[in-house]
């Protein structure tokens, strides 16, 4: 009976244990890596009532083929369908050769297309290359895997006022490179800055559509861009674009899952795009384990079911910025040295807490029920 009670008191304390070791072991930069809670583009492509079956079938492969490594899912559809899906959305009727981008908020971008017997197969591959990457969006998606995360500025028509602005990104990313060595995981890269000109923005249509921006606007504005291609909070601009919003969006990137911040908010809605097998390798060399492992994202999805997402992707983003910056503030004081910030130790949740205290409570536990078994053991030797 004792045996079976220290036995029992053993595996609760290695059970323990292990539940501490692997109460979360991400960050949020690592789990927006995964495809976890990943709400897909749809892509309506407008088919005549005549197209013949079988090419039908042939173009529904290709989309297939094509969309393969993105998050966008197409199919073929009919005016009927195209009509009653924007009179749903108070949409005007679409227009006869008129392709539907539809993204996870029920937001529509709308793309001319004709697709015929004669020349479905080249329209096909064009507004497939127009919806899933674009020259920015692929060079967002290469230094996404070799950097702590993407800052996109886009520049507004006063070249004073971008130079302000710019200004105020370059020294964001001075400040949060200070505090990246005390991040519960230290990342080596800094945040890299991509600033587009107004030749790019002109061409990138689809990607202010996805970042709910304006095509023009007069005003600079910027996007925390994370993981795999998620936008991380509102896109900054007036009076949200400071420099303290930008230091506490950034530093949220490489904060633990468990940092007592509401999951709703962490994953960012991504943008549509194209992320292939090269793309996944080289996050996995970079964080040292692969994200689309089932079991680590069964385990990630787990993490996150906690508190499950808001289904818009980021609806709490702005409460996000102020809840966290509060745990910036010492680290980001001029009286902090460099060093202090390394030392000081990120903060637990309630959770961990709670296990630790439990695994302290089972070693009492486990070393009462080894002096008890040595003294039973002296009073009767065998």
């Amino acid at each position: 009976m004792k045996q079976k009670t220290l036995t029992f008191l053993l595996g609760l304390l290695l059970a323990l244990c292990l539940t501490d070791a692997t109460a979360c072991r991400y960050t949020v930069r690592e789990i927006g890596y995964s495809r976890a809670y990943d709400s897909p583009y749809q892509l309506l492509l407008p088919i005549p009532e005549d197209f013949p079956d079988a090419l039908r079938s042939e173009a529904e492969k290709l989309c297939r083929s094509a969309l393969g490594d993105a998050n966008i899912s197409a199919r073929l559809a009919g005016r009927q369908v195209l009509d009653s899906l924007l009179t749903a959305q108070s949409e005007p009727r679409a227009k006869e050769n008129e392709a539907l981008l539809i993204s996870p908020r029920g937001r529509i971008l709308r793309y001319g297309i004709s697709l015929t017997p004669d020349n479905w197969k080249s329209a096909l591959w064009d507004i497939l290359d127009w919806a899933c990457l674009s020259p920015v969006r692929k060079q967002i998606n290469q230094r996404l895997t070799q950097s702590y995360c993407v800052v996109l500025f886009l520049p507004g028509r006063d070249s004073r006022e971008n130079a302000l602005y710019q200004a105020r990104l370059e020294q964001s990313i001075q400040e949060i490179k200070k505090i990246m060595p005390s991040l519960p995981k230290p990342v080596s890269r800094a945040p890299a800055l991509l600033i587009l000109d107004q030749e790019q923005m002109s061409q990138e249509d689809l990607l202010l559509w996805s970042l709910e921006c304006d095509s023009q606007s007069a005003h600079p504005r910027a996007a925390v861009i994370y993981g795999r291609a998620r936008r991380l909070g509102p896109v900054l601009e007036k009076e949200t674009f400071t420099e303290q919003n930008l230091i506490s969006l950034l530093a949220l990137v490489g904060a633990d899952c468990e940092c007592g911040l509401d999951r709703s908010g962490i994953l960012g809605l991504m943008l549509p795009s194209r992320w292939g097998g090269g793309l996944q390798q080289a996050v996995a060399d970079e964080l040292g384990f692969d994200v689309e492992n089932p079991a680590v994202l069964m385990e990630m999805e787990q993490i996150l079911s906690l508190n499950v997402p808001a289904p818009a992707g980021e609806a709490k983003a702005s409460d996000l910025i102020a809840d966290y910056r509060e745990e910036l503030v010492e680290l980001l004081s001029p009286s902090a040295s460099p060093s202090a910030a390394v030392k000081s130790a990120p903060p637990r949740s309630l959770r961990t807490i709670f296990l630790i205290s439990f695994v302290g409570i089972g070693c009492v536990l486990a070393l009462s029920a080894l002096v008890l078994h040595w003294k039973m053991k002296k009073r009767n030797p065998v």
